[in-house]
Parts: C-alpha cells; structure tokens; sequence
C-alpha cells in the first residue's frame, strides 16, 4: 500500500520550498607566480577569477583564492609593470572542481625598466617660423621638435637626467640645459621648456655713445625716436645695423677687446642672444667685416670685408653657417640688397671714379645704374627702396671725402633727382620707411661737433632731427623695419 502524506505537510512543503537537491561546495584555487629577470617590480600584481574583485599577490609569492565557484573559470593577473610581461598573457583558464581546489601558476620575466620622456616647449613671443628644436639627452639621444609639438624618448638609466638645448630659432633663447629630471622606472614624465622670442615688428635701430659709455652701443626706439631701449650688454663699439626681412635678427659690425678687427656679429631683437658669425682675428677668413645688408630670404648677408694685406671686397655670408663667398670686385663703398628683385647695388671703380653697379648676386647679368661719366661725383652708399623701383645714393666730390648730397635715381630708366644738394652725410647707408616716404641718414651736427640721425622726406627734402646728437652723445647708422 502506498504511503501518503497528509495535505497539511504538502502544503507546507511547498509553501516552505521543500528541495531534496544537496547544495554545491565552492572550490579553492592556490596561485603561484614566478618572477624572473632584471628590475623586478616591488609594487604587487593583481589577481582575479573571471570579473570578481582582485587581490594583490607579490612578485614571487602564492596566495589562495577561496569560495570559487566549480567549474570553468578564467584566472587573470595584472598590474605588470610594462618592462615585464607573462609568458601567456596573464590568463589561465582552469576547471575547479566542487569543494576542490585547482593549482594555477604565472611565469613573469622582466627586462631592464624605462621611463618616458616627453619633451614640449612652450615659446614666449613668436619665433622665426619653421625652425624646429633640438634636444640632447645625456645619454646621447637627439630629440628633433618641429614647432608647435613635442617629442618622447624612452630612457633607460633612470634617476636624475639633464636634456640640453642645442638648437632652436634663431630669434629665440632659452636654457642651455635642463634638469635635473626625476625619472621614475617605468612611468611617464613630461617636462616643459620655456624659450623666450621676439620679432622686431616695426621701429627703429641705430648706434650711439650714451653718457659713461666709451663706445656706440646698439639702440631700438618707436619710428618717432621716442622709447629708446639698449640692445645688449656687451662692452664694445656696435654700428651698422640692419633688420632682417621676417624682423627676427639684426646684423651689425662690432669691435670689441679680443677680436682685434672688426667683426659680423647679429643679435635679437630683445638683445640677449648675440652670435659673431665672421672677422676679428681668431676667427677664419676675413679679419675686417662691416656694412651688412640682409638677403632677400634672410639666409645671407653681404657685407664690406678684408684680409690683412689684401683691399677690402664684397662678400657674401651664409648666416647660418658662416660660410663666405667673395664677389669679383673690390669694395668701393656701401652696397645693398634689393628685396624685391633680389639684385645687389654696389660700388665698382670706373677710370677711378665710383659708380653704382646692380647685379644678381652670382654676379652675372651687371649694368651700371647710370651711364658711366654721367655723373662728377663719386657714390659711396645706396639703399634700395621698399618697393625696388628706386636708389637713394649718397655722393661725394671726391674719392673718400665726405658725402655731400642724396639722390634718388629710378632703377629702370636712370633718371636721377636731387633731394639734398648740400649737406654734411657720414657715408652710412640710408635707411628707408617702410611705405617708401621718408629716409634716415647721419648727418653732421651744426658746428660738425657730432653726428646725428634725421628724417628725410623723400618728396620734399625736408629735413628734421629724429635722434639728436653731441659732442658726448653721437648718434648714427639708422636702420628701419
């Protein structure tokens, strides 16, 4: 006979979720890793089963990972510094049995750590466009940055490193080295270089002997010659100034204690960074360089320069190299670059009178601004106009004398109109406002006790005093941008 259970129990079994099914027992897994190889992390891995929280575990050590679920299950280890790696991938996938346990062991190799070195500047100003900088480690490594992005290096001695400054633009100055930088084993350090620039937008430059001073020293001003600042510090005689093309450079003759000559030397527009690219004895080729006048591009100057023994010539500098190409003719006087066309204006003896002879500046396709004999006097210094379309030119009624009168000669036709007929000029090259209206020159003082610089309307010929001079105080050789 069968046995049947009364309604109350049935009832209570169901209400009360009766089961005879026996509950699962978890499983154990005992993890092992063994870490081998150079620079062994101290800082602990992680270790997971599937997606639960993990738990660290040391580098070489084992640890327990209780109340695992049976069956198939993934074991993953993480936090591996990036000098190591596991040999499969940090993950091991397993079978736990039910109230068992299952072994799983990590093999780590770690080669020698490396940091990053992420290397960004961060200009003040606007730096001559297109020129990258270059960094040296201390381990040697070069790190090239174009403008306006950085560059990383992985480096492996780690501690305290120095990156030096080896290259940037050339209106710009900055820390000749950095550091120390803390490098941490394989973490990420950036490092930001401040490099301080400056273009010359608009003014004037001219040299003048200031009070206590023995020698002319450079001078940047405002177009009406108020504002007047000192270009550099260096003890010595700095004249013939001239601005490059994009304002990022002056080029300028200097005579200081040391050189022994004169000397081709540019500086920026703020006066700190000042390089001497050629002349003065010490230095290669030419002993006597001065009356720079600027490329076109900005890349090359040419310039009045000589060897002992030899007259002075025109000569072409590379300013970024020093590299030096004499031209074919001895110098007769200050010569100019035309911006426009790219022809040099220079000074060539004619049956022993000098003249303006325009060319292109590999010497070829010559001719005489004016017709030779066409003019008694002697031209000792051009300047071409902004737009190229005309010559100023200083005069004189003898080799070597003092100029005396400023013409304005047309380039196409030769045709020549005085603007000055008398007037004491320092044979300096004119300087031209940049809308072509006016002209800078030095001019002796009433009394020829000093020299001083005036402006010069170009159609009227007025003249009037834009940098005063003294007998204690000369001012002379404007430049202006």
């Amino acid at each position: 006979m069968r046995y049947r259970l009364p309604t109350y129990l049935t009832a209570i079994c169901v209400f009360a979720a009766c089961s005879t099914t026996e509950p699962t027992l978890d499983g154990l897994v005992v993890v092992s890793v063994v870490t081998q190889g150079v620079d062994l992390p101290t800082d602990p891995y992680r270790v997971a089963v599937d997606s639960a929280s993990a738990r660290t575990i040391a580098a070489n050590s084992i640890t327990n990972l209780s109340a695992v679920a049976p069956g198939q299950r993934t074991i993953i280890l993480t936090s591996l510094p990036r000098n190591c790696v596991e040999a499969s991938g940090g993950t091991r996938t397993i079978e736990i049995p039910e109230g068992g346990q299952a072994r799983v062991s990590f093999s780590v190799t770690c080669t020698a750590a490396t940091a990053n070195l992420t290397v960004q500047v961060d200009p003040i100003g606007t730096p001559t466009p297109g020129v990258a900088y270059i960094f040296t480690l201390d381990d040697g490594q070069v790190l090239t940055i174009p403008p306006g992005q950085s560059a990383t290096a992985q480096v492996g001695h780690i501690g305290a490193r120095y990156i030096g400054l080896t290259n940037l633009p050339r209106n710009c100055h900055g820390p000749a080295s950095v550091g120390p930088i803390r490098l941490t084993p394989n973490a990420d350090t950036t490092v930001t270089v401040a490099v301080t620039c400056q273009l010359f937008e608009s003014g004037i430059v001219y040299a003048r002997i200031r009070s206590g001073d023995w020698a002319h020293r450079l001078y940047r001003a405002q177009p009406d010659g108020s504002n007047e600042v000192l270009l550099g510090n260096a003890w010595a005689h700095h004249y013939n100034p001239t601005i490059s093309p994009s304002g990022d450079l002056i080029a300028f003759t200097t005579v200081r204690y040391g050189l022994n000559g004169q000397a081709l030397a540019t500086l920026t527009p703020d006066g700190v960074r000042e390089r001497i690219l050629a002349g003065g004895s010490g230095l290669p080729g030419y002993r006597r360089v001065s009356d720079p006048a600027w490329s076109p591009d900005g890349q090359r100057v040419v310039a009045v320069a000589g060897r002992d023994g030899e007259l002075d010539r025109y000569v072409i500098f590379d300013v970024a190299t020093g590299a030096a190409t004499a031209l074919e003719w001895e110098s007769r006087g200050v010569m100019d670059w035309d911006r426009v066309s790219g022809r040099i204006a220079l000074m060539r003896t004619w049956y022993g009178i000098s003249q303006v002879w325009l060319m292109d500046p590999d010497g070829t396709n010559g001719r005489w601004l004016v017709p030779p004999f066409s003019s008694p006097f002697h031209d000792r210094a051009v300047a071409w106009s902004p737009d190229g379309q005309t010559v100023a030119v200083l005069r004189s009624g003898e080799q070597g004398g003092l100029a005396s009168r400023l013409d304005l000669i047309a380039v196409s036709t030769g045709e020549t109109r005085t603007l000055i007929g008398s007037a004491p000029f320092l044979a300096e090259r004119p300087a031209w406002s940049p809308d072509g209206t006016r002209l800078l020159a030095t001019i002796y003082t009433p009394g020829f006790e000093s020299v001083q610089v005036e402006e010069i309307d170009v159609v009227s010929g007025t003249r009037k005093v834009l940098v005063p001079g003294t007998p204690g105080s000369p001012a002379r050789s404007p430049a202006w941008r």
